[in-house]
């Protein structure tokens, strides 16, 4: 079904349904957690109200039902939060190594109690390292059997390490004497617990959770009106030349679902690949383009990548990841530990680049970040080792974080001024800063520089003056940041790209006690030609009152 909203700002108004109230009041420390950046197929969102009270809203049905306890750690209270993640923890793992396959199978030692039909998959190391495309199908129960929709070069096998882009839900507890981390991997209905070692043993007030997932990026979608050997022409495009010039771009559905491929030039409506289609796209088939820093290299060693086209700013993409997404060391990912204007320097190579080699740089698979606790401290987790690190930023952050703080990665400004070169002087730059409202009936608006480990304290913007504390709560989508004030019933849009804090429509309904907690998700609907409509979800203080608005 093609779905298009020309409603209009001023014209038509933005209005609060009421839907499906929750299952238990929201309390202190009860959070939710959704698809905020649109990476995955479904409409769900997680409430989180106790260890054992854990439930899933499915937005299609305006339904809830609750999945397995938790069993984590600590004790719920003040200070509890999450963050969905795009990426599935089978296992407990963020990849799982396939046990066997075929060009089109992937057997797995994993027990996969659903259909993941629709699901981006990655293969990032062993046979078919690079691949990405689509799940069409899979067997259910143990040593699940996946089926992907566009055929690899060759047999999956005991090698293949896949990337699985099913959903987890990541919890962090609350405590007065232990805390505990865990995380629900949504494939297989299961909780993994987590390390908390590093982390403080008394962990309240407030806390925010944020990962920054290489799949998150400013995107192109359309429909293909015409496909050839090695093209996509979309007539309705209008694209200056070269402009996704080194893209990854994904078939979405229809012939072809399933392929990706990398754009080595376009014209204003015809997009030229870098290899041949396995099936060439028609009138059917609508597409992905994955916009990020992109290029070809010129030049590489061990532990270096050159592209002697580009003009970066020094330093610029510290922490983010590089992908090779073809040519010679295809798949291969590094996290990148320092830039000049022309050279990434990365840990050594399995395989060295070279001229032939294609690159994305994107926002790390790797990484979480944990801030809250009426403390300045902030906290960086690595998926892959299961360990913390307290950060210490160049310029530490001037003021705790309070209760009503926020903390929200920028990743999809669709402007000039935030991808390639950026302007750091300006905090504009996709993928590199985590924006955060202190709360605690302050203001302020802080920023930290994940490239540059350090803190932006006091960060002036348009329209400052509300203050927030307890009952506030926040959500963004990579692009906007959306919260309610306190327990008044007024929301607020932050717009990032201009900097400024908009009034949004009020909701109504009383609300009770405020409590801390985010209590604001945003869910995006994504018609079956990829055009994209936001939902603002929330719910109310101390009540199991919950709604929705259309976000026009």
């Amino acid at each position: 079904m093609i779905v298009t909203s020309k409603l209009r700002k001023l014209l038509h108004r933005k209005t609060w349904e009421v839907c499906s109230p929750l299952p238990v009041n929201s309390a202190s420390g009860s959070f939710i957690a959704g698809d905020r950046l649109d990476l995955l197929p479904g409409n769900d969102i997680y409430y989180v109200a106790g260890a054992s009270s854990c439930y899933l809203y499915n937005a299609d049905e305006d339904g809830w039902l609750q999945i397995p306890n938790s069993g984590i750690a600590g004790s719920f209270a003040a200070g509890a939060c999450g963050y969905m993640s795009p990426i599935g923890m089978l296992g407990g793992a963020s990849t799982s190594t396939a046990t066997a396959g075929t060009t089109t199978t992937i057997t797995t030692d994993r027990t996969i109690t659903r259909n993941l039909k629709g699901h981006m998959i990655r293969c990032v190391g062993g046979a078919n390292v690079g691949y990405f495309g689509v799940i069409a199908n899979n067997t259910l129960g143990a040593n699940s059997v996946v089926t992907v929709y566009n055929p690899a070069g060759a047999a999956f096998n005991a090698t293949s390490v896949i990337q699985f882009f099913t959903g987890s839900l990541w919890f962090m507890n609350a405590g007065s004497t232990s805390v505990g981390f865990s995380v629900y991997d949504k494939a297989t209905n299961a909780w993994t617990a987590k390390s908390v070692t590093n982390l403080p043993t008394a962990w309240g007030t407030d806390g925010c959770l944020i990962f920054t997932p290489s799949v998150s990026a400013v995107r192109t979608n359309g429909t293909a009106t015409a496909g050839g050997v090695n093209t996509l022409t979309d007539s309705a495009k209008a694209l200056a030349t070269n402009q996704l010039a080194y893209c990854e771009i994904l078939i979405t559905g229809g012939t072809g679902i399933g392929q990706s491929n990398v754009i080595v030039s376009n014209t204003a409506t015809v997009l030229t690949m870098k290899t041949n289609w396995t099936t060439q796209p028609d009138t059917t088939s609508t597409y992905t383009v994955f916009y990020k820093e992109q290029g070809i290299a010129t030049a590489a060693t061990s532990t270096t990548l050159t592209d002697g086209g580009k003009s970066w700013t020094a330093s610029q993409f510290i922490n983010y990841q590089v992908r090779i997404t073809g040519g010679t060391g295809i798949g291969q990912v590094r996290t990148i530990t320092a830039n000049t204007a022309t050279q990434l320097t990365v840990a050594a190579w399995t395989v060295t680049p070279d001229t032939t080699s294609t690159y994305v740089v994107e926002g790390n698979d790797d990484n979480a970040y944990l801030s809250g606790n009426a403390n300045v401290t902030l906290y960086k987790y690595s998926v892959g080792a299961d360990t913390w690190a307290t950060l210490t930023p160049g310029a530490a952050r001037s003021g705790a974080p309070g209760a009503g703080a926020s903390f929200s990665w920028i990743n999809e400004i669709n402007n000039a001024d935030w991808y390639g070169k950026g302007n750091p002087v300006a905090q504009r730059q996709n993928g590199r800063y985590l924006y955060s409202f202190r709360g605690g009936s302050t203001a302020t608006l802080d920023i930290y520089d994940i490239a540059a480990n350090t803190w932006v304290s006091g960060y002036a913007y348009g329209n400052q003056k509300e203050t927030f504390t307890t009952g506030s709560s926040w959500s963004g989508n990579g692009r906007d940041i959306f919260g309610q004030l306190n327990a008044t019933g007024r929301y607020f849009r932050f717009d990032v790209l201009n900097n400024r804090l908009v009034p949004i429509t009020a909701n109504p309904y009383t609300q009770s006690t405020a409590v801390v907690g985010c209590k604001v998700g945003v869910l995006a609907f994504p018609d079956d030609q990829n055009n994209v409509i936001f939902f603002l979800y929330s719910q109310l203080n101390s009540s199991n009152g919950f709604f929705r608005m259309l976000l026009i």
